[in-house]
């Protein structure tokens, strides 16, 4: 495995740049806006980097005991809803996920427009959309490979 190039602080503080007022009628969009913005502006090795530490964010949070929360039995949820729902916390900062990760129900409830989180599937897919947009490849390459 490859050592990432980007601490999980330069993670967040990228993430939690990206943040903007949830009041937003058109928040989701928006927020995806500026999210891709401040993820364009990273040269390509922290771009890479950044890719590497949110699939290792996300390994680490479905590898917890969150799985089996009675919110997300109780909610039904695929697989693939979870890692939605998961990709959305991270998205709206360390702060939430972190709380999340500590009492999912506690922010289930007190979270705006939760269920704009299971439609946050672009924010995972967003450093590869703007690989693919600078070069033309359909994935990242490693560290490794550069």
């Amino acid at each position: 495995m490859v050592k990432c190039s980007m601490t999980e602080d330069e993670f967040w503080k990228i993430v939690d740049s990206a943040l903007i007022d949830e009041a937003s009628p058109f928040f989701l969009e928006d927020h995806y806006l500026s999210y891709w913005n401040a993820l364009e502006a990273l040269p390509d090795k922290e771009l890479a980097g950044f890719a590497q530490m949110h699939s290792q964010v996300m390994k680490r949070a479905l590898a917890s005991n969150l799985p089996q929360a009675p919110l997300v039995l109780n909610q039904g949820w695929s697989d693939q809803d979870l890692q939605n729902l998961l990709t959305g916390l991270i998205s709206r900062g360390r702060k939430v996920f972190n709380d999340f990760m500590l009492d999912p129900e506690g922010v289930m409830q007190s979270i705006d427009r939760p269920s704009l989180l299971s439609k946050c599937e672009a924010f995972g897919y967003a450093p590869v959309a703007i690989q693919r947009e600078r070069t033309g490849q359909d994935r990242i390459s490693s560290v490794s490979e550069k």
